[in-house]
């Protein structure tokens, strides 16, 4: 038998608030006007749930003044009960889109397409169909828009972060003799699962995929990664060169369980450093570094201060506790930021970072990830992720932050 949306109304199943929806259009329409773009045709998907609520195949028309037209592909039923935009109808070929705005009397000169993530031959393909409009980049919009969380946002993530802290558990809980880190990092992407980790952790670019957590053990927390990541795995074969290995787990070995979160498509990314036994003593002093190197950074974590300072901080008290060579990895593996901003992408802005200049503003919400890499010995560290406001930054992660043993 084939349900309805209307038969599956009794399935639990969170959508977004309407007034959300309103007030995200609104401040993108005042970011167009001011940039003198006539209208925005938003096509990726996290850009799509955002403005419009749903999350299917289609294309959101946001006109500089005026209301949004969402016009869906597939599918169409879905899209109408998710989202509470108005005029939600069928698109048939993307060619048909000038035609679909002249009757609601839209004929813009100058539309903003995402040009971060589209193709090449997609964007030849909106020239083709809207002839005589410039295109342009309205992505820099976008990511102010949505670099600011209302408080609804806030509450997902923090059930997100919710979520992290049960992972970070069971993965504690399965360090037993002879576990590889595949098995104890299933164990913590089951424990997400039941309570409704979505599973698909969405970062923003081109071949960002990532697991949903980390499980590294040992000498393989240090190991080398294509990510943009400090610690990746050793991973599973060379098509997935990322997260838990078969590689069994090692008694006073750190296991670095770093795990994302993710409720109603929002993100709470969390690392602790767990251990079967006692680590060794070089390893408890660079744990209780990184907890000293978070504390700082948190500390600047307000207005006033830009992301690039935040970083600064966190860099120099690693130089001055004897870390410059292994923050952040070592070598080839060190990577030149410390954090980055949370929220439907793993990876918004603002990136806490070398070079990032964007002052810090109540409402953003960031992770903090200080971790310290030994090639051929491990890694160690924490991350929370942090709501900033006008006063001290709120933590959105819940988990202590000792470091977490258990008997060999």
């Amino acid at each position: 038998m084939q349900h309805t949306i209307d038969q599956l109304k009794d399935i639990p199943y969170p959508l977004t608030p309407a007034e959300e929806i309103a007030s995200r259009i609104a401040r993108l329409q005042a970011g167009l006007g001011e940039a003198g773009l006539d209208g925005a045709l938003l096509v990726q998907n996290v850009d799509l749930h955002y403005f419009s609520g749903t999350m299917q195949n289609a294309h959101l028309y946001v006109p500089a003044a005026g209301e949004a037209a969402l016009f869906v592909w597939k599918s169409l039923s879905r899209a109408r009960h998710e989202s509470p935009l108005r005029d939600v109808v069928t698109l048939r070929s993307p060619r048909d889109l000038p035609k679909l705005l002249a009757e609601r009397g839209y004929t813009p000169k100058r539309v903003g397409l995402e040009l971060d993530v589209i193709s090449v031959n997609q964007f030849r393909s909106y020239e083709r169909a809207f002839v005589g409009v410039e295109l342009a980049d309205c992505w820099p919009i976008i990511r102010s828009v949505r670099l600011i969380k209302s408080a609804w946002e806030v509450l997902q993530i923090e059930r997100a972060g919710e979520i992290s802290s049960a992972q970070i558990g069971a993965v504690l809980n399965a360090l037993q003799p002879g576990v590889t880190e595949l098995e104890a990092a299933a164990a913590g992407e089951y424990a997400g699962r039941v309570l409704g980790h979505e599973y698909v952790v969405r970062m923003r670019g081109l071949n960002n995929d990532l697991d949903v957590g980390y499980a590294s053990s040992g000498p393989t927390g240090a190991y080398a990664t294509g990510m943009l990541t400090c610690n990746g795995g050793l991973g599973l074969s060379p098509s997935h060169a990322q997260g838990a290995s078969w590689r069994r787990i090692g008694h006073g070995e750190p296991v670095l369980a770093d795990f994302v979160g993710l409720y109603n498509g929002y993100l709470a990314d969390q690392t602790r450093t767990l251990c079967m036994g006692e680590l060794p003593e070089l390893l408890q002093r660079a744990y209780a570094a990184t907890r000293q190197i978070h504390d700082a950074m948190v500390a600047a974590l307000r207005p006033g201060h830009t992301a690039e300072e935040v970083y600064n901080i966190g860099v120099a008290l690693a130089a001055e506790l004897g870390y410059a060579e292994n923050i952040q990895g070592n070598g080839e593996q060190q990577v030149s930021f410390i954090g980055h901003g949370v929220g439907l992408e793993l990876n918004e802005w603002p990136a806490i970072a070398q070079g990032v200049s964007e002052p810090l503003q109540a409402g953003m919400v960031i992770a903090l990830e200080p971790k310290l890499a030994f090639p051929g010995i491990g890694m160690v560290g924490i991350e929370n992720t942090w709501l900033v406001t006008d006063g001290q930054p709120h933590r959105l992660t819940t988990l202590p932050e000792e470091l977490a043993c258990v008997p060999a």
